[in-house]
């Protein structure tokens, strides 16, 4: 999704739209066909540049690389967080001894 896009012009018939903007087209027999011609032109666009097949693919490895440095981190400073919600504030501390004659506060 970063970096690579491509604009594809399909002219249909009778189209039918999701929503009242007509962003997006809601006929389900299009995408496969889409699919399909550019998935074959895309792969006969590569054989013949390599040198840009490579950096599609270099380009790609190191955004799914990104994106999962960002999600180590997310979950990271989740867990942080989660653990610094059981800590006593102020002069308040936990008990040290392991006697539960001494641990008793009655």
């Amino acid at each position: 999704r970063e970096g690579l896009i491509a604009v594809v012009s399909v002219k249909v018939p009778e189209p039918q739209f999701e929503g009242q903007t007509k962003g997006k087209l809601g006929s389900s027999y299009v995408r496969p066909i889409a699919q399909k011609l550019t998935g074959d032109n895309l792969d006969k666009y590569f054989e013949e540049n390599p040198t840009h097949a490579k950096a599609v693919m270099e380009k790609s490895l190191m955004a799914a690389r990104g994106r999962e440095a960002a999600k180590k981190a997310r979950e990271l400073t989740r867990k942080k967080d989660s653990m610094s919600v059981g800590t006593l504030p102020g002069k308040l501390a936990d008990c040290q001894s392991k006697d539960p004659a001494i641990k008793e506060l009655i």
